[in-house]
């Protein structure tokens, strides 16, 4: 009862904006219906973006990622190649530390770095090539957070070839505070050399439209 009196006494135009701003921010509808508060709203999504900036040093956000592969993997390779990518969020003194390790000496057996990053690892194979998800309540973001993570990584380990000499894009780096106030939904696709963030949701390369995914939670 005391908590309805308080909301009561605010002007419910306060109360609309505030949760339109909110859902603004985070994607769920368009800044454009913001014009609807007026002066107002704008103010309070002047507020609201000041009070998430000041969170970012203490407040990290889970992401569902989900990773597929590409329609042209099994024509270079012939097959669908056994792959496994890891995906783990760091401190960048460490993220840099991988990646001037390389991809080969991060999925070299017993890595001490790949031990140290705790990753969850996806895995592909001629059998498995529906897209797969790591979960935003994974149990090892648990574990990520507690070490303050700066960049998102995901790594996968793809034969190497002569045409990542000059670029090896088997790694990909993500920066979490620049992340956090989008969706929470971010989609990736492994292709014969590289693997690279995408706008649409993976689907099995094997069927036009996949209504399934395989999803760690």
């Amino acid at each position: 009862m005391a908590q309805r009196a308080t909301l009561t006494f605010l002007p419910k135009k306060v109360i609309w904006s505030f949760f339109t701003v909110i859902q603004c921010q985070f994607g769920r509808i368009k800044t454009k219906t913001l014009e609807r508060c007026g002066p107002l709203g704008m103010g309070v999504r002047f507020v609201v973006i000041a009070v998430m900036a000041l969170s970012l040093s203490s407040c990290y956000k889970h992401y569902r990622m989900t990773i597929g592969l590409s329609r042209t993997i099994a024509d270079y390779y012939g097959i669908y190649p056994s792959i496994e990518v890891d995906i783990t969020a760091v401190p960048a003194s460490l993220a840099d530390e991988i990646k001037t390790a390389g991809v080969e000496s991060y999925f070299a057996p017993g890595s001490a770095l790949r031990r140290e990053v705790n990753p969850h690892t996806l895995r592909f194979s001629e059998e498995i090539t529906a897209p797969v998800t790591l979960g935003y309540r994974a149990m090892e973001w648990k574990a990520w957070v507690k070490k303050k993570p700066e960049k998102l990584l995901i790594i996968v380990n793809l034969p190497y070839s002569e045409d990542m000499k000059a670029s090896d894009k088997r790694m990909l780096t993500l920066d979490i505070k620049e992340r956090f106030t989008q969706w929470e939904d971010i989609y990736f696709e492994i292709s014969p050399t590289q693997i690279s963030e995408v706008t649409v949701k993976p689907v099995d390369p094997r069927v036009p439209e996949s209504r399934f995914t395989q999803t760690n939670k």
